[in-house]
C-alpha cells in the first residue's frame, strides 16, 4: 500500500512528501491522492491544466508549483487514472510504508478519505442520482475520515483492523469508479442516439 502501483521512485508516499516539502506544502500525499481519486470516481476528467490548478490549491502553495512538481503531478494523474481503470483491480491507496506506526498510517487513511470526499464532491452528483450502495459507502468514508489515531496501540489486532478498513476503502473506491464509468458510457450512448441525422 505504499505506492500507486507504478514507479515507486517517483510516486511513493515518501517521494511525494519530499516533493511537497520542496514547494513548501505540508499537505499529506494521501490527502491529494484521495482528492484525485474522488474526482475521477465522480466521473470528472479534468484537463491537465485544471488538475494542476486543483492540486496547487490543495497543496496551498504560496509561490506556485515548480516545473518539476508540475511534471510529477501531471504524470501522477495519468498513473492514478490507469490504476483505477485496470481490470486487474490492483489499485491501492497511497499511504505511508508499513514501517510507520499503525497510528500514523491510520491518520493518513483518514486524510485520504477526507480528500476523497472533497474530490468526489467536486462532481456535483445529486443524492437522488446515486445508488443506495454509493450513499452508504460515502457515509462510511466520512466516518473513517474522522478517525482518532493518536492513542491507537501497536498490536496485531490494530494491524488487522487497519488492513481490513484499507481493503474496504480500496474496493469501495473501485466500485464508485466503475459505477460512474458506466454512467458516463450510458450518457454518451444516449447522446449518440439522440443526435439528429444530417
Amino acid at each position: 500500500m505504499n505506492d500507486v502501483n507504478a514507479d515507486a521512485s517517483r510516486f511513493g508516499f515518501d517521494q511525494l512528501s519530499d516533493l511537497f516539502l520542496e514547494v513548501k506544502s505540508l499537505t499529506s500525499p494521501s490527502e491529494l491522492h484521495g482528492v484525485l481519486c474522488g474526482q475521477l470516481c465522480a466521473g470528472l476528467r479534468p484537463s491537465q491544466q485544471t488538475w494542476l490548478a486543483s492540486a496547487e490549491e490543495q497543496l496551498n502553495v504560496a509561490d506556485g508549483l515548480t516545473a518539476r512538481a508540475k511534471s510529477v503531478l501531471a504524470d501522477f494523474y495519468d498513473v492514478v487514472m490507469t490504476n483505477l481503470s485496470s481490470e486487474s483491480l490492483s489499485f491501492s491507496l497511497l499511504l505511508p510504508d508499513d514501517d510507520e506506526t499503525v497510528g500514523q498510517r491510520t491518520e493518513a487513511l483518514g486524510q485520504w478519505c477526507a480528500g476523497f470526499l472533497s474530490g468526489y464532491g467536486m462532481g456535483g452528483i445529486a443524492r437522488e442520482n446515486m445508488s443506495e450502495e454509493s450513499i452508504g459507502v460515502l457515509t462510511d468514508l466520512a466516518q473513517i475520515a474522522q478517525v482518532e489515531a493518536e492513542d491507537l496501540e501497536e498490536s496485531e489486532d490494530s494491524e488487522r483492523d487497519f488492513f481490513e478498513v484499507c481493503e474496504y476503502v480500496r474496493m469501495a473506491t473501485l466500485m464508485l469508479f466503475s459505477e460512474h464509468q458506466k454512467d458516463n458510457a450510458d450518457t454518451a450512448k444516449q447522446q449518440g442516439k439522440s443526435r439528429p441525422v444530417h
